[in-house]
């Protein structure tokens, strides 16, 4: 029960000692996590702040190339293309220096870029830029009428005033020039950023960054751009730092994608200093918890566990066990109590077993007193009877009988004598019977390989001696007596059987159910034969009496073998 106990104290304190450590897991993790998705945060405002600058710039751009198109000089130019050939009403544009205005509104907007007017009819361009020819290998349509455009110089942001027939670049509204503002990504990008690198722009799948030389952000930037990740964030590792890429798109300007990777080492050393609190703690708790176990199976578990290993030994009727311990407090109180206690049960064991040895020795004894002086004066009054009639050889056969008998019963003991020898004292106790008796006639059928069964004396004798007394002294008829010995289911049936008194099954019951149970103190002579086999052979021995046919009794005793020594 207390090994049951205490199993369960040291699963419950494990149990919250792992559910302990599960939740400041889970707090540390949760921690992380948090310092995570702050920087995630605070990395996607960045970049939508980004994203609104770009587009503003861009909104500011295609809102001037729209004010250069509605200018007097450009309207005027219309005007003079129909009074004059197309090529006369460009030189006079030139002559009004137009081209200045485009170069200095080119520089109001305070980032790199290019206004240009392009004339069809006469393949003509007045501007800040290279010849408008070298723009046109490719042109995509994207957002607000911005095309993202690329030759081998490179490519270029571009919003027309004017939609275009992407055949001859002919404007489709049919006049007579088209305004064209032109910016280039990197530079749109390093206009608008706040730090010098970390950012990308990502149009078209195109990379741009105002740091090209940066090979780590370049990777970084290369999972987005060819499509090698499908998340809007992520944690990367390279040259022993932690980055955090994230990419941001506004779904209502879908000109360009916007990817960002950031440094996010700095977060480590609280981190750092996280784990370490995390696991000085759970050190702290696991040093206490196993320092309380300590406690509680020195003082209290070892030494519960040694008094029920003394209880456990006691009920194994081994008194003789003491606990040697050096528990504390109450417990040596216990344990010096249980050793005193398990001294005090054996001395009193001994006395116990001393007593009853005292006791079998008086009654054997005491038995042997009550035979000894009837028998004696019955046998004398025949060896006197005998010597008036001259029955020399009757006298000296019953002497010699006498002598034998008496040298049997005063002189052995438990521990040498036999079946044999107790069988042996039998006949000669029969024999002398005979001798004053004619009505005696006796058998003995025991087997000779029971003969050196040790077998205490004198336990047959007076069952032989109550079927000689209620036998001839109660009839007239000659008597028989038969005693048997031999080996049965692993047992040693020993019988006395006679013919002698008539015996109701009632009387039968009252002998085996209250004067074999000791309850009738007037008849010890049955009792103390019982006694004396549980005694010598335990408790698992029997004595029994039962009616024999026609009449008399037979008294049966069974004794183990096991129990034989």
């Amino acid at each position: 029960m207390e090994n049951k106990t205490f199993s369960r104290i040291y699963a419950a304190i494990f149990t919250i000692f792992a559910v302990a450590i599960i939740i400041g897991t889970l707090l540390f993790f949760k921690q992380i996590s948090n310092a995570i998705d702050n920087e995630k945060e605070s990395l996607t405002n960045e970049l939508e702040i980004l994203n609104i600058s770009i587009n503003d710039n861009l909104d500011k751009l295609s809102q001037s190339a729209f004010l250069i198109s509605k200018s007097n000089s450009l309207l005027e130019f219309e005007i003079d293309s129909s009074r004059y050939s197309p090529e006369q009403a460009y030189q006079l544009l030139l002559a009004k220096n137009f081209e200045d205005v485009l170069q200095i509104q080119s520089f109001s907007i305070k980032m790199m870029n290019n206004f240009e007017v392009f004339f069809p009819k006469t393949q003509q361009t007045l501007g800040t830029s290279a010849p408008y020819k070298n723009l046109t290998d490719k042109k995509v349509i994207l957002f607000r009428n911005w095309l993202y455009e690329k030759n081998q110089s490179g490519a270029l942001l571009s919003y027309y005033t004017n939609n275009l027939n992407s055949k001859n670049l002919e404007s489709t509204n049919k006049t007579d020039y088209i305004v064209r503002v032109s910016v280039d990504p990197n530079q749109l990008l390093a206009q608008n950023m706040r730090s010098s690198d970390g950012v990308a722009l990502i149009i078209n799948n195109s990379i741009y960054t105002n740091n090209l030389f940066n090979d780590a952000n370049k990777f970084f930037y290369d999972k987005y751009a060819n499509g090698n990740t499908d998340k809007n964030s992520f944690i990367t590792f390279k040259h022993n730092k932690i980055y955090l890429m994230s990419r941001y798109q506004d779904d209502q300007t879908p000109l360009f994608t916007l990817a960002s990777v950031k440094d996010i080492t700095h977060i480590m050393p609280n981190i750092i200093l996280s784990i370490i609190a995390f696991l000085t703690v759970i050190s702290i708790l696991t040093a206490v918890i196993f320092y309380a176990l300590s406690v509680i199976r020195r003082k209290i578990h070892q030494p519960l566990r040694e008094v029920t290993s003394g209880l456990l030994e006691f009920q194994q009727s081994n008194y003789d066990y003491r606990i040697n311990s050096h528990a504390e407090s109450e417990y040596q109180y216990i344990i010096k109590n249980f050793n005193l206690l398990g001294q005090k049960i054996t001395t009193l064991i001994q006395d116990v077993i001393d007593e009853q040895d005292r006791t079998k020795s008086a009654e054997l004894k005491q038995l042997q007193l009550q035979m000894n002086p009837h028998f004696l004066y019955n046998s004398l009054s025949f060896i006197a009877s005998a010597a008036k009639l001259n029955m020399t050889d009757d006298v000296i056969e019953m002497c010699y009988s006498l002598s034998d008998y008496y040298r049997y019963i005063l002189s052995k003991s438990n521990g040498d004598n036999t079946i044999k020898m107790e069988m042996d004292a039998i006949l000669t106790y029969l024999h002398i019977f005979e001798m004053r008796s004619q009505r005696l006639n006796y058998q003995m059928a025991i087997n000779s390989d029971l003969y050196d069964i040790k077998f205490p004396p004198m336990l047959l004798q007076p069952i032989v001696e109550n079927s000689i007394k209620f036998g001839i002294e109660t009839s007239e008829d000659n008597l028989e007596i038969n005693i048997k010995g031999f080996i049965q289911q692993e047992e040693l049936i020993l019988q006395v059987e006679d013919n002698g008194k008539i015996i109701t099954p009632k009387e039968i019951t009252y002998i085996n159910q209250v004067i074999l149970q000791g309850d009738d103190q007037t008849h010890i002579g049955l009792i103390n034969i019982k006694r004396r086999l549980h005694y010598n052979f335990g408790k698992t021995t029997s004595l029994k009496v039962s009616q024999n046919t026609p009449r008399g009794l037979v008294v049966t005793i069974k004794i183990p073998v096991a129990s034989l020594v």
